[in-house]
């Protein structure tokens, strides 16, 4: 089975409560079975990176 990976990158920039929308975000990730990171930047917005499947990054955005 071929399975085609994609990966998207983001960063948000408005408020978000420090770690809490982090540990969200891997939440989400973790049980759609995403993999990936966010970094919290120095200017107060977050930089992420998630990749897997069409469909998981699909869900992903859809939360």
């Amino acid at each position: 089975m071929n399975t085609c990976l994609f990966m998207i990158h983001y960063n948000i920039t408005f408020k978000v409560q420090e770690v809490w929308y982090r540990k969200f975000t891997k939440t989400q990730a973790d049980l759609i079975g995403l993999t990936g990171f966010s970094l919290n930047q120095t200017d107060g917005s977050v930089y992420a990176e998630v990749e897997g499947t069409e469909d998981q990054i699909a869900t992903f955005i859809a939360r």
